[in-house]
């Protein structure tokens, strides 16, 4: 089918796109809060080391450390805190603005001879302090301005401290534990530096401990933090993707199963039924479609039934006519071949033809009576009367009928009952009935017609003495061409069925009961208006 799998598409870009979205935000949420984390816990620790080798390192005196009052001698580049180094200075001793700003740097390397003496001790201690740290520790003399540090090469240079690293310095030496990322002029690659004072045994301040660590390595936490991230985000969309087309295929299933049934029903199939038992939206779709289904079937059956009944109809329209038809060209035939001379015989001719032509008339009357009844566009002439007005004139054009047959007709009636209705098509519904009772009642019989209300509503019963109808004929006395018994022969069989439809017009119900050989009773019941 044109479109197929459309909807499902979209309710998998429904499920999916927003997935996507709230990952994208989630992962630009959590980046930016742990690089800030990464960034604040590596400060902490690098602060904490600092702390922890400047409180340290006074532990060391007397071992010829740097920074310490034990330095071994004048040869030594930190003699009592004042190295013979100051004299390699490119800038006098007396000039104060080199004194702020420019500071001795003294690396020691185990690659020269005196690896086994005090340089020597000195390189050894601080290379092992940059293992320990991973990276670079620079111990600082506040006094004699020297810094001292482990490298490839040993090296004694003056030289001025970059602003970030400087401004570090002086907070350490000021007593703060600072950290900076502005160091990228002393290294290759761009690094952070925390200072910490380094205190005396009567607490001034002697020195400072620098750590440099290069943000490499905190590059390489976060990326590789990012990157664990961004595969957990791909595999998750990846499983919420295939998550998502499964809950649209789940969702979309009842939708195809109704578009089958709604298929069928177009094929003309009106039994197949959906079978969802959901209890939610697309449940109570699937129970309105399966009750159009049924509605469908229904109307089908109807239909069937409407037109088996309109070919029984025009099979009995066509019996009806033909017997009085047969009867009316075989009497004219005979008439015409001129064999009948008997003036007896010929009278007997005219009353035949005579009788059929009535009942011919009456039965194209009765005919066009019904379908106009029975037309939905057709409406009576309703006006508010007493229901009494139009039965008491009926009871007295039955009484003609029921004199010529010695019957009696006993009314036990109420003066008057209020209802809304045509005038003339309530007299002509009783005068059916009491017309139907004076054929089959018996001669010198009697027929009684009782009338009583019951709150708001009323009820008439005529009730004869004739035959009785048999129990299986009961369902049909109201059919169409329905007639029973050689009193009936000259009817219609159409009084009963229009006697229906001007009930069926006012709302009133009929039925009728009977016992073969105890007469019938004929019920009328309405409402009160």
């Amino acid at each position: 089918m044109t479109g197929s799998g459309k909807l499902t598409k979209r309710l998998w870009a429904y499920f999916a796109m927003p997935l996507l979205i709230f990952s994208l935000i989630i992962g630009a949420v959590f980046s930016f809060l742990f690089m800030g984390y990464n960034r604040e816990a590596h400060s902490s620790e690098m602060r904490r080391q600092a702390e922890t080798l400047a409180a340290a390192l006074p532990a060391f005196r007397g071992q010829g450390l740097p920074g310490t009052e034990a330095a071994p001698s004048t040869e030594n580049f930190l003699p009592n805190g004042r190295g013979s180094h100051h004299g390699m200075m490119k800038r006098g001793e007396g000039d104060s603005t080199t004194r702020s700003e420019e500071w001795c740097r003294r690396s020691y390397s185990l690659k020269g001879d005196d690896k086994e003496g005090a340089a020597g001790q000195t390189a050894a201690f601080l290379k092992d302090l940059d293992k320990l740290i991973q990276g670079t520790v620079w111990i600082v003399d506040a006094e004699s301005r020297t810094i001292s540090s482990y490298g490839e090469e040993s090296f004694i240079t003056t030289t001025d401290l970059p602003p970030g690293v400087n401004a570090v310095l002086v907070e350490a030496l000021a007593g703060e534990v600072p950290v900076s990322d502005a160091s990228a002029l002393l290294f290759e690659e761009p690094t952070v530096t925390a200072g910490a004072p380094i205190r005396g045994v009567d607490g001034t301040i002697q020195g400072a401990v620098l750590v440099h660590r290069h943000l490499a390595d905190l590059k390489a936490v976060e990326n590789m933090g990012l990157q664990i991230l961004v595969f957990s985000m791909v595999l998750g969309l990846i499983l919420s993707a295939l998550l998502a087309a499964a809950l649209a295929r789940h969702f979309i299933a009842p939708l195809y199963r109704m578009k089958d049934t709604a298929e069928a029903f177009r094929a003309g199939d009106y039994q197949v039924r959906t079978e969802l038992k959901q209890q939610d939206e697309l449940g109570l779709l699937a129970v309105s479609l399966d009750e159009l289904g049924s509605r469908l079937g229904e109307a089908q059956a109807e239909r069937a039934a409407l037109h088996q009944q309109r070919q029984e109809f025009l099979a009995s329209v066509s019996h009806e006519f033909r017997t009085p038809l047969t009867v009316i060209k075989g009497t004219w035939e005979l008439l015409q071949s001129g064999f009948i001379k008997d003036k007896d015989k010929l009278r007997d001719c005219h009353r035949r033809i005579e009788e059929n032509l009535t009942m011919l008339e009456r039965l194209v009357g009765d005919l066009l009576e019904l379908t106009r009844l029975q037309n939905p566009g057709f409406e009576v002439q309703k006006e508010y009367l007493n229901l009494m007005d139009p039965f008491n004139e009926a009871l007295r054009s039955a009484q003609a009928l029921a004199e010529k047959k010695q019957l009696q007709l006993k009314t036990i009636l109420p003066e008057s009952i209020p209802c809304c209705g045509d005038y003339g098509r309530l007299r002509q519904l009783l005068l059916i009935i009491l017309d139907n009772a004076i054929k089959f009642s018996p001669t010198g019989g009697e027929i009684r017609v009782e009338g009583i209300q019951k709150e708001n509503h009323w009820q008439l019963k005529v009730i004869d003495q004739g035959p009785g109808i048999a129990l299986e004929e009961l369902p049909h006395i109201f059919d169409r061409f329905k007639k029973s018994g050689d009193e009936n022969s000259q009817g219609t069989g159409l009084g009963l069925a229009i006697a229906r439809e001007i009930a069926l017009r006012h709302g009133i119900e009929i039925s009728c009961s009977s016992q073969q050989g105890k007469g019938a009773v004929f019920t009328l019941l309405g409402r009160m208006d």
